[in-house]
């Protein structure tokens, strides 16, 4: 059996916003953002919570974040279910999704959109980085290595493939935002103003465009998506897969940055 590791020791995480917690997985060098939302209070604070939780994306795999959230009491009990969304395919986010398929399988709901549902599925890693030791800061076990390390498992059980305006527990609706991968989404979380992005935007740099699924044309969209999000006054935070929160004018700013990027770099 693979070593698991110290959870406690590779995972660390921040309560963010009352009912938000940011985890990040600190061995890794790229790590990502992974959003749990606890269950919303029913209005008059009565009758329990409602819904499940929810989790965004889910590390590398390096270790098992379900087995985290529990040691960490960040779940109240091991058999607490949960909804786990991927925001897109690629290994620092998907990764995890191998320890949330097979023995968590009737507790974890394993949600992607259907356009990177079957490189999940089937393990396709087009990223290529996990594999090189400067990419980790740390072991997560004795003995590790990151040549040997594979980072997308194959075999990958997917409970349910997403649309754009999926709906999932209360108040989150799927907004699909391709160009990164073909099956990028945000989540919006209606009743509390904000958008999980992914990969899709962030406050550092630009999103990256040259991977194999990647598709620039689709990116124009997607920033036209998200600036309707924005005149509509959807979101007042924006929740990126990697770095900071951003507020709605960072991300307005971001967009207009991102299609500059675009049309430069498509007149070279």
């Amino acid at each position: 059996a693979e070593a698991k590791g110290d959870v406690l020791q590779w995972f660390s995480h921040t309560l963010v916003r009352p009912g938000l917690v940011c985890i990040r997985e600190l061995g890794y060098a790229d790590h990502a953002n992974l959003w749990l939302l606890y269950p919303r209070q029913p209005q008059g604070g009565e009758g329990g919570d409602s819904g499940r939780h929810v989790l965004i994306d889910c590390g590398t795999g390096a270790c098992d974040i379900y087995e985290y959230l529990v040691q960490a009491k960040l779940l109240p009990s091991n058999n607490t279910p949960l909804v786990v969304v991927l925001t897109h395919r690629h290994n620092d986010h998907a990764g995890g999704a191998r320890h949330l398929h097979s023995d968590k399988q009737h507790l974890v709901e394993l949600c992607v959109h259907s356009d990177d549902a079957d490189a999940v599925r089937k393990g396709e890693d087009e990223v290529c980085w996990a594999c090189k030791p400067r990419m980790w800061n740390k072991e997560p076990y004795p003995g590790w290595k990151a040549s040997e390390f594979v980072a997308m498992a194959a075999d990958i059980r997917i409970t349910r493939e997403l649309q754009h305006d999926s709906v999932i527990e209360n108040d989150l609706r799927i907004v699909h935002l391709p160009g990164h991968t073909p099956g990028s989404i945000g989540i919006l979380d209606t009743h509390n103003r904000r958008l999980f992005t992914g990969d899709v935007i962030y406050a550092r740099g630009l999103p990256i465009l040259h991977f194999p699924s990647s598709n620039r044309e689709a990116m124009k969209e997607t920033v036209t998506t998200i600036n309707m999000l924005l005149s509509n006054e959807a979101f007042e935070e924006a929740f990126p897969g990697h770095f900071e929160v951003m507020s709605a004018a960072e991300v307005s700013e971001k967009c207009n940055e991102i299609m500059r990027y675009i049309s430069v770099s498509s007149e070279k």
